[in-house]
């Protein structure tokens, strides 16, 4: 699980919400795929942007996180939710693999519905109006049954906001029914 930290994706997220209010998605239904997250001894320390040294405290991080239970912290959930609040999202549906992020998920707002879900083998039953996707699942092994599974994810006339430098072997660029609408936003189109 990549680290991520305060203001990572904040950019992303905007730029989702700026479409999403333009296509007027009030009550609109969001998912929220493998969110990353950070020691909560690093936290403070990383900078909003990537750069080198944030590369470097990710790696640092990564690496206490793979060795110790240290406290773990989830920013982006509470950044999506912050966010979309103008358009009084129905739901946030976030998608983990892991036991230990429900445990940093908040648990003080009822739009929040956890969902410990293998996107590898199986696709949502819920699709989402936004659906967002910045940490990549780096770690599955059929990468792309697990993009196929995201993309599905997406309702028609929907967003996919993915981290540009996913490496995944399939991508939104080569499905016909996905228009890129930037480096990181995809629409879904009939």
């Amino acid at each position: 699980m990549r680290s991520s930290w305060k203001g990572r994706n904040t950019d992303r997220i905007i730029e989702a919400l700026e479409e999403a209010a333009r296509r007027d998605m009030k009550g609109c239904t969001l998912i929220d795929i493998a969110p990353g997250v950070v020691t909560r001894l690093l936290s403070s320390y990383f900078p909003p942007n990537e750069n080198a040294l944030a590369q470097f405290l990710g790696h640092v991080d990564e690496l206490l996180r793979s060795i110790t239970e240290m406290p773990i912290y989830c920013h982006e959930v509470e950044e999506i939710l912050s966010a979309f609040d103008p358009l009084n999202p129905k739901h946030l549906f976030v998608l983990y693999m892991g036991a230990r992020i429900e445990k940093v998920l908040p648990t003080d707002d009822e739009r929040i519905i956890a969902n410990p879900h293998d996107l590898e083998s199986d696709s949502l039953l819920e699709l989402g109006d936004v659906v967002f996707c910045y940490n990549a699942i780096p770690e599955t092994e059929n990468p792309t049954a697990t993009l196929r599974n995201v993309m599905k994810s997406v309702k028609n006339g929907g967003l996919l906001s993915i981290d540009p430098a996913t490496d995944w072997r399939l991508n939104p660029r080569t499905d016909p029914m996905f228009v890129q609408l930037s480096e990181s936003l995809y629409s879904k189109e009939f």
